[in-house]
Parts: C-alpha cells; sequence; structure tokens
C-alpha cells in the first residue's frame, strides 16, 4: 500500500453540506457490498491491482444527477451560507435602484423570490425544479456538473491509516473495503454554484433617468468578495441583468442510505 500523506484542515461554516449514499462511491470503483455495506462481495481482483496496490479505477466522478437521485430534505445537513441567499438578492436589487422611497419599495421588489431563508425542505424544492418554468417568468436553471476524485487509493491509505473521521480501526483498517459511513468529501470554493437573476427591460429610446443607487455607478462591473468559510460571492450588473452567484464549498458526509 502506498504511504500516508499530510493531512490538511478546513473551515466548513458556509459550506453546503450533503448526507450521500456510500453504495454509489463503492460502486464507482467497482466495489460491490452486501445490503449492510459492512462485507465486500466483489472479488478484489476485479477492482485492485495488486502487483501496482492500486485502485482500477483511481479516479472517480460524481455526477449531479447522483445528487439529485439521492436528494431529500432530510439529506441536506446545511444550507450553509445558501440560506440568505433571497434576501441578500432581494437587498441587493434593491439597493441598485436606491432603495425606493417608502410607498414604492414594491416597485423593485424580486417577483416569485420568497422573503424567507432556504432552508433544507426550500433548497431541496429548488433543485429537484431545474429545468421548470411556472410561465410567468421565473425560471430554475438545470443542475450540472461533476465532482472529479483522483488518486482513491492515496485518499484511503490516508483514511485508513490516520482514522480521520473515526469510522475504522487503524490496526485492521483496509483500503479494499472502500468508503465506509461518516467518510467526508470535501470541495472548497466553487464545488456548488449557485446563481439568482433578475432581467432588466432594456430602453429602446433614451429617458432623463438616473439610477442613483449604490451599485448604479457599476454599470457593467463585477464585483467579488469572499466570504469566510469558504464562499465567494460575485455581483454582476449590465443594463439588462443583475446577478449575484455564490460559488461555495460542498461536503458530502457518506451514509448508509440503501
Amino acid at each position: 500500500m502506498s504511504t500516508p500523506s499530510s493531512i490538511s484542515q478546513y473551515d466548513v461554516t458556509n459550506s453546503l453540506e450533503l448526507l450521500f449514499d456510500a453504495r454509489i462511491v463503492n460502486q464507482k470503483l467497482g466495489i460491490t457490498k452486501d445490503s449492510s455495506q459492512t462485507q465486500v462481495l466483489t472479488p478484489v481482483d476485479q477492482y485492485y491491482d495488486s502487483s501496482r496496490q492500486v485502485f482500477l479505477q483511481d479516479t472517480l466522478q460524481i455526477t449531479s444527477d447522483d445528487l439529485i437521485a439521492t436528494l431529500t430534505a432530510g439529506n441536506i445537513i446545511s444550507p450553509g451560507v445558501l440560506q440568505e441567499i433571497y434576501n441578500d438578492f432581494s437587498t441587493y436589487v434593491q439597493a441598485y435602484f436606491g432603495n425606493s422611497p417608502v410607498g414604492f419599495s414594491s416597485l423593485y421588489a424580486v417577483p416569485h423570490l420568497p422573503h424567507t431563508p432556504l432552508d433544507s425542505s426550500g433548497l431541496q424544492h429548488l433543485l429537484l425544479s431545474q429545468g421548470t418554468s411556472d410561465g410567468s417568468g421565473a425560471t430554475v436553471g438545470n443542475l450540472t456538473g461533476a465532482l472529479t476524485l483522483t488518486g482513491v487509493t492515496q485518499v484511503l491509505t490516508d483514511m485508513c491509516h490516520n482514522n480521520l473521521f473515526g469510522n475504522r480501526d487503524p490496526s485492521s483498517a483496509t483500503p479494499l473495503n472502500g468508503f465506509l459511513a461518516n467518510d467526508l468529501i470535501y470541495v472548497p470554493t466553487g464545488g456548488f454554484n449557485l446563481t439568482l437573476s433578475v432581467q432588466l427591460e432594456a430602453l429602446t429610446y433614451e429617458l432623463p433617468i438616473t439610477h442613483t443607487g449604490e451599485f448604479s455607478s457599476q454599470v457593467g462591473a463585477q464585483q467579488a468578495q469572499s466570504i469566510p468559510g469558504t464562499c465567494i460571492l460575485t455581483n454582476t450588473v449590465s443594463s439588462t441583468q443583475i446577478r449575484q452567484t455564490y460559488a461555495i464549498a460542498l461536503l458530502l458526509r457518506l451514509a448508509n442510505l440503501s
């Protein structure tokens, strides 16, 4: 087996944290386990090269379809910084227009946007509504992409040797058992990106209108700010669109879900 490597620590405060089925990850390695997920049923030589001491599939991908297939509100441990995206975006849009005078606040409100924190149930509904439109202008785009985990042999060796997550006995643990419940897969900033946008009607003729909001002088500008806990918020403004994108870390906590 390969020798252990150094271990890094991360602040996962603002990460999107999900439960994910350990069986799916192991199957991508070519490992099939029994119903209790404790005994490996696949012959070792079908998924591991003993002469080179490496998994035959030393790189695996977890796709957006994999995430959607196992997504329930109960599997969303924490929305992380996404919890406040609705309120943040609504505030940002109104600030662009100068926080309109009393009596006119509804004029610049973002339609179809809940003015409540995005909890686990709301995030589940949002993600499962991908590719839909309510017919009045509100559209949810598709969840796309994949997470690529490389050097699986080294990763599992480290987890066995150091018992990183307290779910292995270092004296008997072996990478040949694959991933276990309570293993963590962490993808830093950009592991999950979510964008909210509102379209502005482009003027076809000039009017003596001047935006006076906090961001009105930054038409065409893009500003990015880091939020503690590995999150980057990017605001983009043009003459036809106001957009906020959260690039946050993603933390998958493996569990025996099937």
